[in-house]
């Protein structure tokens, strides 16, 4: 039986079938995927599953992931994103397949008319090699599974499981995993394990000996800041689990050259979604932290009032991380994406520079127009590092990071990675390919430890190497920034607080007008900038020129899914900030049509 013929023998399972309520609704698949209350997913997540179907087999049967989750959102929503080979996130033109298929009041025509039509050639071909291949080993749609903690996750992968089984597909089921966890056995599955073991001791043994390659090689001593206690908000979610296997592994793991006085990274989870009303995401965790500018609920109540005690907190399913810290007069401050990136750029750049290779490798930072002044001046004028900005969302900070050797990239709301070019990857392991070798040929007495440490090439090329081992290149990992975040701060020796005074951030405001039609908005140069409504721009510059301060500067960009247009601004105090923001905001109001009431 040909694909096309299955497509046609089987009809939409009726448990599933799309519901009254949104047969004249429209939905979309974004970044995140489809995401929403769960009671209205099933159905979705039956097409998701025809869908994952239809993308291995126009990528020669290589696996397919499905996250089954809602991030950061209330424990009530839940939702789905596809995950292509080598773990990136779906190709963007399939996004449009997507909602086509979840949109469609006539299921069984729109998936024969996509195999007829946009996706005939791939459709055809795996037909080919089934015939040639049919007294031998036939190919079937690989698709893997996954998904968090919330209460509805089992269902909507049953649904999910019903789709995948009506295309012939064969489904691996992991089970409880975080993001980026799936992300990761998804590109082992289609590299040959070369990337790494894809089931989850691969994925912690991976990150943990990398982590202790580097741990090793630090000299820790009593003059030093770095805090080797960290307090972790769980988010009462998957994050929570993941990171008591790693903090265990951790702690009692023996390895042959550990640091001067046995220091070990001690982890302090709380917000566990153990204890009773625990709710995922509820007052908790690194969205609620970023938005709220305040500590998460439960904070451990810790006895050295004399001590700055180091915090973080992960979102719901663990691929977001931001640092916060309380001073001696509880001021809260947080470290949130820009001031992990600017970081993790540093120290690469040092290591670069030490181990002779900035020449070779070029290093970039991604940024958003949302990242704050004062981390686009440190990184561009102090670090003399390369600072690109592009449109607001992930995929454009990933596809930006991919262009350089080493790109990194983080949101302000902490979502972020290290991506290397196969370039950079070559370089470096070529390079420390020949440091080992001539190790092998050390003189009797000379302990290889010293060996690396007492040459700055040496010691700079060994930690570059496998601190790029401790990264999840795929997508932004809670666990893996949260190791590199530590490794950086342990090698600098490093407190908390001197990391955040590397830069100041200016005061910002964020703020939004209500329009008649966002369409009227349009942006260019990254958003920063508005060609229409043609007065705008000019009117806009006229009043960050006349704000008083000498740092500002204010854009407005279009929401991608209501009528408002988001306004952010910057100065040198909050009062300017605010004013600045208000005036922008009444300026929107009145060149593009705004409704309801003016600021």
């Amino acid at each position: 039986m040909s694909f096309l013929e299955l497509v046609n023998s089987n009809k939409v399972n009726e448990k599933y079938q799309k519901p009254e309520e949104f047969l004249n609704k429209t939905i979309s698949y974004g970044t995140a995927g489809f995401r929403t209350k769960a009671v209205y997913l099933d159905w979705v997540m039956y097409r998701m599953g025809l869908l994952a179907c239809l993308r291995s087999i126009c990528q020669k049967c290589q696996y397919i992931g499905c996250m089954i989750t809602a991030s950061h959102n209330p424990e009530e929503d839940n939702g789905c994103k596809l995950v292509d080979p080598l773990g990136d996130m779906l190709e963007e033109s399939w996004e449009a397949y997507a909602s086509r298929l979840v949109n469609s009041n006539n299921l069984q025509e729109t998936l024969k008319s996509l195999c007829e039509n946009e996706l005939k050639e791939w459709i055809e071909e795996y037909d080919r090699e089934q015939e040639v291949n049919k007294l031998g080993r036939i190919q079937k749609p690989n698709i893997v599974a996954a998904y968090d903690t919330r209460p509805s996750s089992v269902a909507l992968f049953e649904a999910f499981k019903t789709g995948v089984e009506v295309l012939d597909g064969v489904l691996i089921n992991y089970g409880l995993l975080s993001t980026p966890q799936l992300h990761y056995m998804v590109r082992c599955l289609n590299t040959n394990n070369s990337y790494g073991e894809p089931n989850e001791d691969g994925y912690f043994n991976k990150l943990t000996t990398a982590f202790f390659n580097v741990w090793s090689m630090i000299e820790f001593n009593n003059n030093g800041k770095y805090e080797t206690d960290l307090y972790v908000d769980g988010a009462n979610g998957i994050g929570a689990d993941k990171i008591k296997i790693l903090s265990r592994l951790i702690s009692t793991v023996s390895f042959n050259d550990k640091p001067s006085n046995g220091t070990i990274l001690n982890m302090h989870l709380f917000n566990d979604g153990k204890q009773p009303g625990d709710k995922l995401n509820h007052l908790c965790g690194a969205d609620f932290v970023k938005v709220q500018q305040k500590p998460p609920n439960n904070l451990p109540e810790l006895k050295d009032e004399g001590k700055i005690s180091k915090f973080c907190s992960l979102d719901g399913d663990a691929d977001r991380i931001v640092y916060y810290y309380l001073d001696n007069e509880k001021k809260f401050y947080l470290l949130d994406g820009d001031k992990i990136s600017t970081i993790i750029a540093t120290h690469l750049r040092e290591l670069l520079v030490g181990a002779e290779l900035s020449d070779k490798i070029n290093l970039c930072i991604v940024q958003t127009a949302y990242a704050n002044g004062s981390s686009t001046n440190f990184i561009e004028n102090v670090m003399k590092v390369k600072a690109s900005c592009v449109p607001t969302g992930v995929k454009h900070l990933h596809h930006e990071a991919q262009k350089f050797d080493i790109g990194v990239y983080f949101e302000a709301n902490g979502h972020g990675t290290i991506l290397l070019s196969e370039k950079a990857e070559s370089i470096i392991e070529e390079r420390y390919a020949e440091l080992m070798k001539k190790s092998e040929q050390l003189d009797e007495g000379i302990e290889f430890k010293d060996w690396i440490k007492n040459d700055k090439v040496r010691y700079s090329l060994y930690i570059l190497k496998h601190l790029k081992d401790c990264i999840n290149q795929t997508v932004g990992d809670a666990l893996s920034d949260l190791l590199v975040v530590e490794l950086i701060l342990a090698m600098r020796q490093m407190s908390i607080a001197d990391w955040n005074l590397l830069y100041t951030d200016l005061p910002s405001r964020q703020l939004k007008v209500t329009i008649k039609d966002r369409n009227v908005i349009k942006t260019y140069d990254a958003e920063r900038r508005v060609s229409q409504p043609a007065e705008l721009q000019d009117k806009l510059d006229e009043l960050v020129k006349l704000s008083g301060s000498k740092m500002a500067r204010s854009f407005v960009r279009p929401s991608g899914t209501e009528d408002v247009v988001r306004v952010y601004a910057e100065a040198d105090t909050q009062e300017l900030t605010d004013k600045l923001a208000k005036q922008v905001c009444q300026l929107v109001y009145d060149l593009a049509g705004g409704v309801g009431q003016r600021h």
